[in-house]
């Protein structure tokens, strides 16, 4: 597959492992991640989340979907992660004389 969707799957993946590096701290794999990898359980598996927007469109690969909160009928009957969902921001501009408005958006948004 070559789509949106596929790249944004890429994205999810791509920052995964990224954090997992940085947390290992260079260190390889260890038997118990090797393991339980292969049963979908941590440590291999780590318990992490990536934060979606209300109203936003990622794709509708299985990753990607979870990220989507547009439609409805796009997440009907399909089983998804429990990851964390925000309002998206509405700043005003021009940012350099709105940053207090803008900071107090960034806050509301992340409260919830």
């Amino acid at each position: 597959m070559m789509c949106g969707s596929c790249s944004n799957e890429n994205a999810f993946k791509a920052i995964c492992i990224w954090y997992a590096n940085k947390n290992r701290s260079g260190k390889s794999f260890n038997e118990e991640e090797l393991t339980s990898s292969m049963y979908n359980k941590a440590p291999g598996c780590p318990t992490v989340s990536l934060m979606s927007f209300e109203g936003g469109f990622h794709g509708r690969t299985f990753g990607a979907l979870a990220c989507t909160h547009s439609k409805p009928i796009h997440k009907l009957d399909i089983p998804s992660f429990d990851w964390p969902i925000a309002p998206f921001p509405r700043y005003k501009y021009p940012l350099e004389e709105n940053q207090r408005e803008n900071q107090k958006d960034d806050e509301r948004c992340l409260a919830r």
